[in-house]
């Protein structure tokens, strides 16, 4: 969905709608450079009038528009800014042989596994050890909020 706003604009309903046009004018047709822009909107009769001296206010709205808006507002309170402390940010780093008895030690205790990543065990060892130390006992219960783990990975040959 495309939201067409327009800020700072004196316009009225049939400017505002000839404006998209010529803009939906242009980029259907992809013309190639500033005559042939020129030339579809003089056919489509889209040429745009940009003589700001034809708005007059020669009744002062602008300042009487500006005191009523000074008049109705009110003091915005800058928001409360919350500081998430519960982010963990961690560098984690293994040996080949580490990654090896980990896979080993997995390979032996599921035997449906015939094939496991160094990303795999690595990624499994971090969000085992995090959720595990993350989760929280209420009343004898166990409860455990939504967890998010994003990681990046830097492997290098030694």
């Amino acid at each position: 969905m495309h939201r067409f706003v327009t800020h700072h604009v004196v316009a009225d309903a049939s400017t505002i709608v000839s404006f998209m046009q010529a803009w939906a004018l242009i980029n259907r047709s992809k013309p190639n450079g500033v005559d042939n822009i020129l030339e579809l909107l003089a056919e489509g009769n889209l040429l745009p009038f940009y003589n700001r001296k034809m708005v007059m206010n020669l009744s002062g709205l602008d300042l009487i528009y500006w005191d009523i808006i000074v008049g109705c507002s009110c003091p915005v309170e800058p928001p409360i800014l919350i500081f998430l402390i519960d982010k963990l940010r961690a560098t984690l780093v293994l040996k080949k042989e580490e990654i090896h008895k980990l896979k080993n030690l997995v390979l032996a205790k599921c035997t449906s596994i015939s094939h496991l990543s160094s990303l795999t065990i690595i990624c499994a060892l971090s969000w085992v050890c995090w959720a595990k130390n993350n989760s929280t006992v209420c009343r004898g219960h166990r409860r455990q909020r939504p967890a998010y783990f994003g990681f990046m990975v830097i492997a290098e040959e030694d």
